[in-house]
């Protein structure tokens, strides 16, 4: 079909490939993707928001990649979570600013989700200031997401610096300051940083269990004002019983997961239902304990 006109492809069909590639989750998605990019580009990327043309009259010559396009290459580089992939994106990234300024949330979304999939928080949030800096500069198509946002807090979770807590906070700041909204799944990804903490702690590590646990309780009060994108679910409620469970705060964990099954049983929170990762939170908590009593104890929650 090689000189016919009415079979040429256009941007649509080879966007539409890529983002198949990106939503296959193979392990050549990336490689595939930009090498159908090349192909379409012919002589080597070339950026442009809009709507795509031939350039010329000659079937032979490129198509211009416009932003969607890019941005499905890039999520498939976030897919394959290496540093190498996240770094390919980050070039990506740099040569469509060079390009001209096309680039969007999601294109830096993509590129953030790479580097927080292997770990570099602080890549990650590097990423979401410079795009925050340009956003206040008057870009309002740069303005951050609560995507973008809540990807860099749970990027801190998995971090071992020593400031990680502090770090998701100022996130979580931002994005009030943003009137962003934050939801269940950011409040989610700051619990989890706070009670994955192992610094800024007594000896006991009371303080991040204490932080999850005022959180969690602070989650239920903006829920009770009608803010019912924070209720509280079963991961939120789970990572404080993990979170006394680790020091052997019997008690705590208990209490937690009676407020759990209050919310479920009484308040008809279906997404607070517990599970067998709850249930295990609480009996880890009888294992870390040191009460004598702790084995029948624990024999007994699991009879009632």
């Amino acid at each position: 079909l090689e000189g016919d006109e009415k079979v040429r492809p256009g941007l649509h069909t080879f966007t539409t490939v890529i983002f198949a590639w990106a939503k296959s989750g193979r392990p050549e998605a990336a490689e595939r993707a930009e090498e159908i990019l090349n192909a379409m580009t012919q002589v080597g990327p070339q950026y442009r928001r809009g709507q795509a043309r031939y350039k010329g009259r000659d079937s032979r010559e490129a198509l211009e990649a416009d932003t969607p396009c890019m941005n499905a290459v890039l999520s498939c580089y976030a897919g394959i979570k290496t540093r190498a992939a996240a770094q390919r994106a980050e070039d990506i990234l740099q040569e469509m600013k060079r390009a001209g300024p096309w680039v969007d949330i999601e294109t830096y979304n993509m590129v953030v989700k790479a580097w927080a999939s292997v770990g570099n928080a602080e890549r990650a949030e590097a990423l979401l200031d410079e795009a925050y800096q340009v956003y206040v500069k008057g870009n309002r198509r740069m303005m951050p997401s609560t995507d973008i946002c809540t990807t860099v807090i749970a990027a801190w979770a998995q971090s071992r610096a020593p400031n990680k807590v502090e770090r998701a906070q100022a996130v979580m700041r931002k994005m009030n300051e943003l009137n962003l909204h934050p939801g269940i799944e950011s409040h989610n990804a700051l619990l989890n940083t706070i009670a994955n903490s192992t610094h800024n702690h007594d000896s006991r590590g009371q303080v991040p269990a204490s932080q999850a646990d005022q959180l969690l309780q602070d989650m239920k009060a903006a829920n009770r004002e009608n803010a019912a994108n924070v209720r509280p679910n079963r991961n939120s409620y789970t990572t404080v019983m993990h979170a006394w469970a680790r020091i052997g705060n019997v008690d705590k964990a208990q209490a937690v997961f009676r407020d759990m099954l209050s919310d479920y049983h009484e308040h008809g929170n279906e997404s607070a239902k517990p599970d067998l990762r709850a249930f295990n939170a609480v009996l880890a908590s009888f294992a870390k304990s040191d009460i004598p009593e702790a084995p029948e104890k624990a024999c007994e929650m699991l009879l009632q």
